[in-house]
């Protein structure tokens, strides 16, 4: 049993952004991956479920940085689960820069499903109470539902879910939702902030030729709130929120 994963990660010019820094998905992809990897690791991967017929999904995810975002290739993440609930598990990362230091913590909530009725199972049945870490310690909180103020919105664009959108599990891959989220927001925006937290809640999927809708808000000084809304029946497929500093 591997009960703290850690994995080494390597980001070339194309994973940069255009102030040389790792972009932003790419980072949340390196977390997710670990993630992935350490569930691998101890025999409940997403390949070891799909042959049973269950898969994982993210449900919730808070990134946050704990100091400037250093200049560099080469980062460490360092994963554990923190808690197991009846339909959710609680993973935590710790992310390193240079020198071994900590430069952001992030904390994920995901759900196990089953791949045909698309219905939540009971993680008690599957996951040993013995893979929780206890005793360390959290440098960020857990991720949040996001409250809506539903007569403020200000809409951006509309897209259309195409196949490099689509994952393993046929429906919008988590990264693209933030690629998406963070396009809201002009090269200008992004010139003169940097992300200080990001937060996002998946509600409901997006699959394959689906119509999004994009709306922001801006419900304080640079702290955003952005959804990302379903035409086919209106429902909300995801809703973040962005402080920026």
């Amino acid at each position: 049993m591997e009960k703290i994963g850690l994995y080494q990660y390597y980001f070339r010019p194309g994973q940069f952004d255009f102030k040389s820094r790792i972009a932003f998905s790419s980072l949340i992809g390196s977390i997710l991956d670990a993630a992935g990897k350490h569930a691998e690791a101890n025999n409940f991967g997403i390949e070891d479920l799909m042959k049973g017929g269950k898969t994982w999904i993210l449900s919730r995810l808070l990134f946050e940085f704990l100091a400037e975002q250093p200049n560099t290739h080469n980062i460490l993440v360092e994963t554990w689960i923190d808690k197991i609930e009846d339909v959710f598990t609680s993973r935590r990362f710790n992310v390193y820069g240079g020198e071994n230091k900590i430069f952001a913590s992030a904390s994920t909530k995901w759900a196990m499903i089953d791949i045909h009725s698309r219905r939540f199972l009971s993680l008690k049945k599957y996951l040993d109470e013995d893979f929780v870490v206890n005793g360390r310690e959290l440098l960020c909180g857990e991720p949040s539902k996001i409250s809506i103020d539903e007569s403020n919105w200000e809409f951006v664009r509309k897209i259309e879910t195409l196949y490099s959108d689509i994952d393993i599990n046929k429906h919008v891959t988590s990264t693209r939702y933030i690629q998406w989220i963070l396009d809201v927001f002009s090269l200008e925006y992004h010139q003169s902030y940097c992300i200080r937290k990001f937060e996002i809640n998946f509600l409901s999927e997006v699959l394959y030729g689906d119509i999004i809708r994009i709306n922001k808000q801006e419900c304080c000084e640079k702290e955003f709130i952005v959804e990302l809304i379903k035409e086919s029946d209106n429902k909300i497929a995801c809703v973040s929120r962005i402080l920026w500093e």
